[in-house]
């Protein structure tokens, strides 16, 4: 690379970054490449045409759906939606906009300003609960597994009732009462 090259992609490195930039800084380095492969002897690299592209593009689709299909099969679990509340010693959960509480088993983080966050989960028959997502090991928030709670703090697990399955956390995660009344769930959070 001759020194006026390189004094010119110094320039442009220095330059604020834009989209005509980017392609100026592109097309220099592309041509810096095939400036260096022509004076090195080595053929040019053939053009990617359209069959090899789709061939390389069909095998990443299938490498990704492999990867997604493992990942349920190994027990991952889609994110759970949240609800945002204040704080108050009854919040109310509005089902129209959380549809996952309409069946059994779905469930909503809630998260209550100042109090950190709830679980609440539709039991089945009509009946709903609370469940603290808050690690009683040392307060960091659980996620939900396949098999009940996991802290990505400590590693502390629990089942989908909140005891303790494997430590280091001791006791169970804090239960809360909560019943549907109409189009809501009160969740009945005491003296918050």
């Amino acid at each position: 690379m001759t020194t006026e090259s390189s004094s010119r992609s110094r320039r442009i490195s220095e330059e604020p970054a834009s989209p005509a930039a980017d392609s100026v800084a592109a097309v220099s380095t592309l041509a810096a490449a095939a400036t260096a492969a022509a004076a090195s002897g080595a053929p040019p690299a053939a053009p990617l045409g359209r069959r090899r592209f789709l061939r390389g593009a069909s095998a990443a689709l299938c490498a990704a759906a492999a990867c997604g299909a493992g990942l349920l099969a190994a027990g991952c679990t889609p994110p759970v939606r949240s609800f945002r509340a204040r704080r108050a010693p009854v919040v109310d959960v509005p089902m129209a906009p959380h549809p996952e509480l309409e069946r059994p088993g779905g469930t909503v983080k809630v998260l209550v300003e100042g109090f950190r966050a709830v679980f609440v989960r539709h039991e089945g028959e009509g009946r709903f609960s609370g469940i603290s997502a808050v690690c009683t090991h040392q307060g960091c928030i659980v996620s939900r597994s396949r098999d009940g709670f996991r802290c990505p703090c400590h590693g502390s697990t629990y089942d989908r009732e909140g005891q303790v399955t494997g430590g280091p956390a001791q006791r169970p995660l804090r239960r809360f009462q909560a019943a549907r009344e109409g189009g809501v769930v009160k969740l009945h959070l005491g003296e918050a």
